[in-house]
């Protein structure tokens, strides 16, 4: 094989051998001097074709009839014009290789978790997954399942919670802080913990920050979906359930106004109604679909998760009391507990991200979590101080409570990235979210029974079982609302040999907190007839406060206004990096409870203002160090 124009040999052209009739092909890489053999080749018509880049494919037919054939190819060159040439890459924002990527290059100390790491994990839930951070721990709730993270040993309150770099507010009636069991962990790229606040960060925090950073779009169309089915077996013991299906949404007061005298009749006794299962299948379904339509200009993304489990848990409570006198603490009872708690996660977002040119992006993402929780538990209460005269008699009270709750969050931002000029861009965001809460009719039913001494035999009775003068039903329905707006410029430059960001912005905020809560305390209606026998159906009550309890605390309106600003920079040179800046706050509260007109602090408001100065010294000894 050689070259039409020069006679040079080309090695490494390739040379087919293809019989005419039969099918039969052979292939071969021509060697160093441009030569190619074939042998112990069968008698024949064949054809040789010879291709090599760069030059126009050549064919030659030759008859072989058991002597040599040589076959001289001189190929003639051919040339193209390349209009353009493409270099495309692909990161995978989930992997391990991108999270660690992620820590090396932020600002502050930041540890993540990678999407690929959490599916490997058997961790649900937002709140498992951030153990897997060294720092962090996890306060857990009554059904043993994480709920809080609490940074470098720092509470709950001292930490706040990100999603997309967001802030987002809390379903809870009484703190800021966002239960993590709320988020299922399946819908996540990546989630980072951040240890240490930087000025473009909200300064609410001076344990960590729990940035939840959502999957995205992928380069190319793909469905990915996984589920699962898990037979429960508690060892023997059955799962305890309650009937919620004629419980009331809201209290008889918030339904029917402030004045409204609620009956006994107005509290159904479903809610004292129980049964049991044995072996309930709990299960989990994942499923995302997404990719980029329009020469990639548009990437959409649409991802859902539902996560139904079930768990039965034992516990044992003491309780406590403080001698006033010598300040020394002292048992006062020991309570045992048996928890059945079936909880319903379910989680769905969605993204879209629009290029409009190289310089302009917008992005909407919209998400929707919810946590429902049905909640049994029996506790039985041997108090070591009333009714006692000999080991083994006194007082045993028992009580059932049963709760429904549902917590929801929901979170819309629309956001926009420019560049304006080289080195200057600009980044903005409109944002509103709600968290709820809503508890109706939690219900307890409380127990007593005891243990005497007859006096003439001297052997235990058992008194039977009463229904007590405290049982009670709960009602509790909160909400925090944000609406919110973020802008931010960055310019980099450069001084001598040192790299320069300069970064200033600002936010503002407008929340308002509502809370109602309701707690009626239910009697026997006849105090000869209170023997309870597990048939809620012959006992009835009598309300104690048929008002309900609208001047306690949890009965109130809150509004918020925070304003803030910052600037920044930071300054890199070789392995050295420097971040400086500081960042004011101004919050405006007020709130008005519906406490008694006596109490102090009915209605009030505060206004304050912090700066916040920050320095940060990073020294990056090797890339992983």
């Amino acid at each position: 094989v050689t070259d039409k124009q020069s006679g040079e040999p080309l090695h490494s052209a390739l040379v087919t051998l293809e019989m005419k009739q039969g099918g039969i092909s052979h292939k071969i890489l021509s060697g160093l001097n441009g030569g190619f053999l074939f042998k112990n080749v069968k008698d024949g018509s064949y054809t040789v074709k010879v291709e090599y880049v760069g030059f126009k494919p050549a064919e030659t037919d030759i008859t072989v009839s058991g002597a040599t054939v040589n076959v001289p190819v001189a190929l003639e060159g051919q040339s193209l014009q390349l209009q353009e040439v493409k270099v495309n890459s692909v990161r995978n924002s989930g992997s391990e290789a991108s999270a660690f990527l992620a820590d090396r290059r932020a600002a502050s100390i930041q540890n993540s978790v990678s999407a690929r790491a959490i599916e490997i994990s058997p961790d649900l839930s937002v709140a498992n997954v951030t153990q897997r951070v060294s720092g962090v721990s996890l306060e857990r709730s009554t059904n043993g399942e994480g709920q809080y993270a609490i940074v470098r040993g720092m509470d709950k309150r001292y930490n706040y919670t990100l999603v997309n770099g967001i802030k987002i507010p809390s379903p809870d009636n009484k703190n800021r802080y966002v239960p993590l069991d709320i988020f299922p962990a399946d819908l996540l790229d990546r989630l980072e913990v951040t240890k240490a606040l930087t000025p473009n960060m909200e300064g609410d925090a001076i344990g960590g920050v729990v940035n939840m950073i959502m999957k995205d779009a992928p380069d190319k169309f793909s469905v990915k979906a996984d589920g699962a089915l898990g037979f429960a077996d508690f060892g023997g013991r059955n799962f305890s359930t309650f009937d919620r299906s004629a419980s009331l949404s809201h209290s008889p007061r918030y339904t029917n106004g402030e004045s409204y005298v609620a009956p006994g009749s107005a509290f159904p006794k479903n809610a004292f109604t129980y049964s049991s299962k044995s072996n309930p299948v709990s299960s989990l379904l994942g499923l995302s679909a997404g990719g980029r339509l329009f020469k990639d200009k548009l990437g959409i993304i649409v991802a859902g998760s539902f996560q139904n489990n079930y768990r039965n848990i034992n516990s044992t409570f003491f309780g406590t009391e403080t001698d006033r006198n010598n300040n020394s603490a002292f048992l006062t009872s020991i309570q045992a507990r048996k928890y059945s708690v079936q909880q319903q996660r379910t989680g769905l977002h969605t993204k879209l991200d629009f290029k409009i040119d190289n310089n302009n992006k917008i992005n909407l993402y919209a998400a929707y979590f919810n946590l429902e929780k049905n909640e049994y538990r029996y506790s039985s209460d041997t108090d070591l101080v009333l009714g006692r005269t000999i080991p083994g008699s006194g007082r045993v009270s028992n009580s059932i409570r049963s709760l429904h709750d549902v917590q929801q969050i929901f979170n819309v931002t629309l956001n926009g990235e420019h560049k304006l000029a080289e080195g200057f861009n600009m980044n903005w965001s409109a944002v509103y979210s709600k968290a709820t809460d809503n508890r109706p009719d939690e219900a307890t039913l409380d127990l007593v029974t005891g243990v005497s001494v007859d006096p003439t035999t001297h052997q235990f009775v058992q008194a039977p079982l009463n229904i007590d003068q405290s049982s009670s039903r709960q009602w509790q329905y909160n909400s925090d609302e944000d609406k919110s707006g973020y802008l931010n410029f960055s310019y980099d430059s450069k001084i001598g040999n040192v790299n320069a960001t300069w970064s200033a912005g600002g936010m503002y905020r407008s929340k308002t907190r509502n809370s109602a809560y309701d707690d009626y305390t239910l009697r026997p209606s006849d105090p000869s007839i209170q023997v309870y026998d597990g048939d809620i159906s012959k006992n009835n009550f009598i309300v104690f406060n048929p008002q309900g309890s609208s001047t306690d605390p949890l009965n109130y309106s809150a509004k918020e206004n925070v304003g803030a600003a910052y600037a920044m920079v930071k300054l890199k040179t070789g392995k050295v990096e420097i971040i400086g800046g500081a960042r004011y706050e101004n919050t405006d509260l007020s709130w008005e409870s519906n406490v008694p007109k006596t109490v102090t602090g009915k209605t009030g408001s505060i206004n304050y203002y912090d700066v916040l100065p920050s320095a940060h010294l990073k020294y990056s000894i090797t890339k992983k160090q």
